[in-house]
């Protein structure tokens, strides 16, 4: 277990290199958005999604609530 550790200590700051020094001016680390960032703009999307469908208040609604 520690011996399998400490290879991937070594591994990750193997592969990290490329990353700290890239071979082309223009090679950047991309940063990941949050989950929580995700799941509030899919959240708001779909609820103007649901209020833009041709139905009634009450079929939106509980559209709306089952999301």
């Amino acid at each position: 277990m520690t011996l399998s550790r400490r290879v991937g200590e070594l591994w990750e700051s193997f592969i990290s290199v490329c990353f700290h020094h890239p071979v082309a001016n223009d090679l950047e680390i991309v940063v990941s958005p949050l989950f929580s960032d995700i799941r509030d703009s899919l959240y708001e999307e779909v609820i103007c999604f649901i209020k833009e469908l041709q139905l009634t208040n009450d079929q939106k609604i509980d559209l709306i609530n089952y999301y």
